[in-house]
């Protein structure tokens, strides 16, 4: 008997998926709902900065060190990014690779009862790239410091 329920609650499903996904139904335009669905916080293609952060340290060992308030506003008047949502410049170093790579970002936060229940940093992409390079001389001329000295303020 059990058998039987397994076996009639399978063609069910089955029967089902395959009555949603016909051949017809593909390529027709989803509901609104649907088609703005963002699972992620970033958006529908966002990322998240400590995503990018996690695949550099393990795909090239890289070592990063976030700009303070002042580098970060330094960095933003060099772009002409002044009045941008930016809110986070992190710029990586790896052993053995030349330059330096640099993501930007911006807080994103929701609450729940005027309390923080998501708290992240979406990357701003910079001419469709999550990630930037720049040479030892941009760097300096960006932020007007070496990587070392970076953040120390």
């Amino acid at each position: 008997m059990l058998r039987f329920l397994f076996i009639g609650c399978f063609l069910l499903f089955s029967s089902t998926m395959a009555w949603t996904d016909t051949p017809e139904d593909r390529g027709k335009k989803l509901p609104y709902y649907e088609e703005n669905y963002q699972a992620n916080p970033c958006g529908l293609n966002g990322v998240q900065r400590d995503s990018v952060t996690a695949y550099l340290e393990i795909k090239f060992n890289a070592e990063y060190r976030d700009l303070s308030p002042t580098e970060l506003q330094k960095f933003l008047k060099e772009l002409q990014q002044e009045d941008s949502r930016i809110s986070n410049i992190r710029i990586f170093r790896a052993p053995g690779k030349e330059g330096y790579a640099v993501t930007s970002s911006y807080l994103f936060q929701n609450f729940l009862s005027g309390k923080v229940l998501v708290e992240l940093y979406c990357v701003v992409r910079i001419n469709g790239s999550p990630i930037v390079y720049l040479r030892e001389k941009g760097l300096n001329r960006m932020v007007g410091k070496s990587f070392e000295e970076i953040g120390l303020e």
